[in-house]
């Protein structure tokens, strides 16, 4: 992930068919940030997470928290684990969104 760019992240997951779920979001957690995603399926075992240039521009330098909550196939609620990234930093100080 970077700071203050659009970032489109590619998730891989294992031990479950994401195409089985149902109401999957994706948190994306650094102090003083929360930011909520309805990620796209791809296959079986990736999603697609585009995390906006507005809230990038909220990210800093630094870790994030990661985690998706769903419904399963059974239609019981169920999360990921939390997992922990870097931020890199982008070095144009004002962002930068090409739109």
């Amino acid at each position: 992930m970077r700071e203050k760019i659009q970032n489109r992240l590619k998730i891989s997951v294992d031990g479950v068919d994401l195409t089985k779920l149902s109401n999957i979001e994706f948190y994306v957690k650094q102090i003083g940030f929360f930011g909520c995603y309805a990620p796209e399926v791809v296959s079986p075992t990736e999603m697609l997470v585009i995390v906006p240039y507005k809230d990038a521009m909220k990210l800093r330098k630094g870790n994030v928290d990661l985690q998706f909550a769903f419904v399963n196939e059974y239609g019981d609620p169920d999360a990921s684990n939390v997992n922990t990234v870097p931020v890199e930093q982008f070095l144009k100080e004002s962002g930068y969104d090409p739109l």
